[in-house]
């Protein structure tokens, strides 16, 4: 213990409270406790502490806490304890540098981010979204403390809030951040998502079948939002993900030839895709491009600040409340396009070029064989299928899809 200072009292809540500041920081040690203190700044703040010299090593000092919050009793006792573990030989001072120093949820977070998701994946702002929405409010825990029965606790209540399928999604991107941490940056921890479990999911296969896509089409002619309205008939005339109709510039548009190119950047697979534009889609740029002007650089550019805007969820959500559709995404508008292009007769190679899948075994030589002029064809009769459907009298029957038969 340090010599005898020259303020040495029995602490009592009175006394504490009775302190008053000094132009220089001062302590007063309790008779009552020994390495107990109470530190008093020129601002009038007190605060316990202990001081406690290590067998052969340095001086000691830990912080218990503010006065009042923490009262006179409570600091003797939790000054009681740690003088205790310091006759065992332990040190608590050097466990609370190293719990201070260790890395929390969202320093693992801010490292994933950097070093890998805004690198190698186009998704990166989905993951940011899942962080914001659902591990942001762990992201002080201590990644020490994080346990499997904790992260169990967290995608139960996710899945509750927002959907089994969404806990999942959030499970992937935690799992992937803890592997990152354990074999790129040395984290010395074990995996606590490991062990967690994984709510069950089927295989989607939702489409908008022929009296569906009928209700749809005239349900998005007749949103007063034009974004929502292009937006949706562009992804369901050409089969594409929402990212790459959000990012669509008119620099890589050639309304004159009918042709979209997708640089590889906007490409979930790497790759350019040269997309082929059906009429109805070039005269429906061609009135957006006029509506907008010759400066506008995105097709579907945000009203709010400089970029493209994000994908119209909520006129999507208005448009299948007017046509009386449940359980459609923007997704689901792609596979509706693959779908009525394999209806309209089109080879498996082409609904793959045109969609921008990656063939396995060999796609370099599958589209090598897939002609532009081809694809061109395939994209014409597939959207001439959905408007013959929209178009149909409302007192007839739209029962089948229109099928054809067409030459390769």
């Amino acid at each position: 213990m340090p010599r005898k200072p020259a303020r040495w009292r029995n602490l009592t809540e009175a006394y504490v409270r009775s302190l008053k500041p000094e132009a220089k920081r001062y302590e007063v040690y309790d008779r009552g406790q020994s390495g107990l203190l109470v530190r008093v700044t020129p601002t009038g703040a007190k605060s316990f502490g202990i001081l406690h010299r290590v067998k052969g090593g340095p001086l000691e000092r830990i912080t218990v806490g503010r006065f009042p919050k923490v009262s006179v009793k409570l600091a003797r006792e939790q000054a009681k304890a740690i003088v205790g573990q310091f006759a065992t030989g332990k040190n608590p001072a050097e466990d609370r540098r190293h719990l201070k120093s260790e890395m929390t949820l969202e320093d693992l977070w801010a490292k994933f981010l950097k070093l890998h998701a805004k690198v190698r994946k186009r998704s990166w702002e989905t993951d940011q979204r899942r962080w914001n929405n659902h591990l942001a409010s762990h992201g002080q825990d201590r990644l020490s403390g994080i346990t499997t029965a904790k992260v169990t606790q967290w995608l139960t209540d996710i899945t509750a809030e927002s959907g089994p399928i969404t806990a999942n999604r959030v499970r992937a991107l935690l799992f992937t951040m803890f592997e990152k941490g354990r074999k790129e940056w040395g984290l010395p921890l074990p995996n606590p998502v490991q062990d967690t479990p994984r709510n069950p999911e089927t295989s989607k296969e939702r489409y908008l079948l022929p009296e569906e896509l009928r209700r749809f089409l005239r349900a998005a002619e007749e949103d007063p939002d034009p974004d929502t309205r292009d937006f949706l008939k562009l992804a369901l005339f050409t089969g594409q993900r929402r990212g790459a109709l959000c990012r669509a510039r008119w620099s890589n548009i050639n309304l004159r030839d009918g042709a979209w190119a997708i640089p590889a950047e906007d490409m979930k697979a790497g790759k350019e895709l040269l997309v082929p534009l059906a009429p109805p889609v070039v005269a429906m740029l061609k009135e957006r491009g006029a509506m907008l002007g010759k400066r506008a650089i995105y097709v579907f550019p945000s009203p709010k600040a400089e970029g493209p805007m994000p994908p119209p969820r909520t006129g999507l959500g208005r448009v299948l409340k007017a046509a009386g559709i449940v359980n459609l995404t923007f997704h689901d508008c792609r596979r509706t396009f693959a779908t009525w292009a394999q209806d309209a007769g089109a080879p498996l190679e082409v609904i793959a070029r045109l969609l921008g899948h990656t063939v396995a075994g060999g796609v370099t030589a599958v589209y090598a064989r897939v002609h532009f002029d081809q694809l061109r064809r395939w994209a014409e009769r597939t959207v001439d299928n959905m408007i013959m459907v929209a178009n149909a009298p409302e007192d007839g029957k739209v029962l089948r899809f229109p099928g054809t038969t067409m030459e390769a």
